[in-house]
């Protein structure tokens, strides 16, 4: 695969890294900085500090805890990513992100952003260190 200019979502619905310029990624030469951003978990953090039952009724169902912070989150990275495409930022998109993210995430794309996406995996990436994450990135991309 090669495009101008290839970027890619890794995330695991909580927390999103947006690695950028792939195709640049060579030898000693510093990686560009990535976009970091984080889900805003209002819903979980009302969990964190009650009674130890409350905590293992949060750890029991991550799913249902976690859904109702999940969809403004998608929203926003499809947001920035958009915004990034309409600058000129980007011209393809590699997704990583288990596949109910990647869905939430897909369903606040606009149409022209789903058009770069030539690459979706249902890794989950993000508790890698930077390095390793651009290079399983890259790898699966080439």
């Amino acid at each position: 695969m090669s495009a101008e200019h290839v970027w890619a979502l890794v995330t695991d619905g909580m927390r999103a890294h947006i690695l950028r310029d792939l195709e640049g990624d060579q030898g000693d030469d510093p990686a560009p900085m990535d976009l970091v951003m984080r889900a805003h978990s209002d819903r979980l953090r009302s969990y964190i500090g009650r009674p130890q039952d409350a905590a293992q009724d949060a750890l029991s169902a991550p799913r249902e805890i976690l859904q109702p912070d999940l969809d403004p989150f998608a929203a926003e990275i499809a947001a920035e990513l958009d915004r990034h495409r309409l600058a000129g930022d980007f011209d393809t998109l590699a997704v990583f992100a288990p596949e109910a993210v990647a869905r939430a995430i897909t369903r606040h794309m606009t149409p022209g952003l789903l058009s770069t996406i030539f690459l979706e995996r249902p890794a989950i990436l993000v508790s890698t260190d930077e390095k390793a994450m651009r290079q399983a990135v890259r790898s699966a991309i080439w």
